[in-house]
Formats: C-alpha cells, sequence, structure tokens
C-alpha cells in the first residue's frame, strides 16, 4: 500500500499519516509452533518453554500497537490452527474489502492451506501469502502462522 502511495506521487509525510492512520485497524494474529525462540528473546523463562515444550503449548497471540497480547495456550498444532482461524475471522466482516496476508515461517504447505481457507471466507479481500521476514522469524521460530488484515484504503489516497 505504501508503495503504491509512493507510486501515485504522495509525499513521504503523507505516506506517514497514511500508515498511522491505519496501524490502529491492522488485526495481526500468530501462532507459534515452539516456545524456544520467545525464550531465547526473553519473552518467557526456561521453565515455561521446558514446560510448554513437554505439554505442546502453542500460544495464540495478538500483536497491538506497542504490545503483545496472549489470546489463548492451546495443546496441539491442529487446535492452534482452529482458533487462529476462529479468532481471526471473529474481528473481520466477511465482506471486508482490506488486505489479508498470511504469513508464515518455514510452513509453506500450512500457509497455503489458510490462504485457501481465507479466499473461501473473505472473498472482496486481496489475499496474498509470504514468507516472514527475518525479524518475526527469529523471534517465533520456524512453524509460525500469522493473519494480518489491513482495511482498504480511501482510494483517493492511494
Amino acid at each position: 500500500m505504501r508503495l503504491r502511495a509512493v507510486g501515485r506521487g504522495m509525499k513521504l509525510d503523507e505516506v506517514v499519516k497514511l500508515v498511522e492512520g491505519l496501524r490502529e485497524k491492522i488485526h495481526f494474529l500468530v501462532t507459534l509452533n515452539t516456545l524456544e525462540y520467545v525464550r531465547k528473546g526473553g519473552r518467557v523463562s526456561y521453565l515455561q518453554a521446558f514446560f510448554g515444550s513437554i505439554l505442546q503449548v502453542k500460544p495464540l497471540l495478538k500483536l497491538a500497537p506497542g504490545k503483545v497480547e496472549l489470546v489463548e495456550r492451546v495443546r496441539t498444532r491442529r487446535e492452534a490452527l482452529s482458533r487462529l482461524l476462529s479468532e481471526f475471522k471473529s474481528q473481520l466482516a466477511t465482506e471486508t474489502e482490506g488486505i489479508i496476508a498470511v504469513m508464515h515461517t518455514v510452513a509453506e504447505e500450512e500457509a497455503g492451506k489458510l490462504q485457501a481457507i481465507i479466499k473461501e471466507t473473505f472473498r472482496n479481500a486481496e489475499i496474498i501469502i509470504n514468507q516472514a521476514g527475518p525479524v518475526l522469524g527469529t523471534h517465533a521460530g520456524p512453524g509460525a502462522l500469522a493473519l494480518i488484515s489491513v482495511p482498504k484504503a480511501d482510494p483517493a489516497l492511494l
């Protein structure tokens, strides 16, 4: 979206205002396959990561401006993906016309399955799929899956 705005001649300060206005409206949910990388990043203790590994805990996290919130802890990968989808669907109207991104860290097959479900549910949205960048990859570890929605901006701004 930022590139579209720049391509249409928007000045940098106008693009910054556009992005800041959208920041509060973005929904970002992620489920982790392991707690090991959040332990390495100092977000959970060694003991929490150890017991989480034994119990196969898969956290569902919500990223809000300036903070990470735990939505739920589930015990299996299948349940984690199910809860990721249901929580995401509960936050958006199916008529949304924004952009929905399916992001993953070395989980292409599962991301493709999520993308198909999202396309079927949110028929008016632009759906993209991509491997997450190094920041999310470093903190989330392999097997993380995220669903991100960005609302449709005023076409006059793009």
